[in-house]
């Protein structure tokens, strides 16, 4: 069964919308594998002024799922009867416009995101060794500020410039007992992880448009991660519009970084301190 609450409104300067939902799902294609699921995301703006403006970004998602085998896939595996899987989601941002002249609005925006996975599985004619038990808290903070600047605005040819600077702070704390084959006889092990990194960046992007036919981009981009080393990337592209068919041709380049979760690093059975 899935339940579903869709609400959005506006009085005066402040506009909302809202949507909440509840999904059941019992033993669908194997017995002991009913998940419930309740979500909640919601906007909020409010217009202080014609030149200020404030957003508030709300998302939370709470599931608990039975996992029905100790084997993957549950077909080739006994039923685990009391293995289960809970997990809540919080993502928490608010955003801060405001147009000190014509050419120049100021960007500040802040976002808490918190994730807490928690793994619990019993001892069981399934599986006779000790509890399996995990629980990890992932929490990651975020400062942009930015500004947007119209350097030149004519008819025939605009350009556009965001500068702005970025911090992030990622932390994890993570607690399991789980059987280690590494001895013998296999005996549990306990674990215990705390760890966080923290990344500095700046950014610089232009969009030159000439015309209503051509649009040039370049940005380019400066990190500074406690974990890893610095990172310089660079972004290229360009765009043709031939009007009288209304096609529009575009190509790019662009270099790009992708960090290691911290699941995939500091996981205290499968990760990998050295990604």
């Amino acid at each position: 069964f899935r339940e579903r609450l869709d609400v959005q409104g506006q009085i005066g300067k402040f506009r909302w919308s809202a949507s909440a939902s509840n999904l059941d799902q019992n033993d669908a294609r194997f017995d002991h594998s009913d998940l419930d699921q309740q979500s909640f995301v919601g906007r909020f703006d409010f217009d202080f002024s014609h030149d200020t403006t404030v957003k508030l970004d709300l998302y939370q998602v709470y599931d608990r799922a039975e996992i029905n085998s100790a084997f993957v896939p549950p077909l080739f595996g006994p039923e685990d009867p009391n293995s289960n899987r809970e997990e809540d989601v919080l993502l928490t941002a608010i955003e801060g416009r405001h147009r000190v002249a014509k050419w120049c609005e100021l960007r500040l925006a802040l976002s808490r995101f918190r994730q807490d996975p928690q793994f619990v599985d019993a001892p069981d004619p399934a599986e006779t060794f000790d509890d399996f038990r995990q629980h990890t808290t992932i929490l990651r903070d975020t400062i942009d500020l930015g500004a947007a600047l119209d350097l030149v605005d004519e008819s025939w040819i605009q350009l556009q410039t965001l500068v702005g600077f970025e911090f992030e702070k990622e932390s994890v704390h993570d607690t399991s007992a789980f059987l280690s084959f590494d001895t013998f006889p296999p005996a549990v092990v306990h674990a215990e992880a705390r760890e966080h990194r923290e990344n500095r960046g700046v950014y610089l992007s232009n969009v030159l448009r000439l015309g209503k036919r051509v649009t040039l981009e370049l940005s380019g981009r400066f990190d500074n991660n406690t974990a890893f080393d610095e990172s310089r990337t660079a972004r290229v592209a360009g765009s043709y519009l031939h009007t009288e068919t209304g096609t529009r041709l575009h190509a790019s380049w662009g270099k790009g970084i992708k960090e290691p979760t911290f699941f995939e690093t500091f996981d205290s059975q499968f990760g990998n301190s050295a990604l």
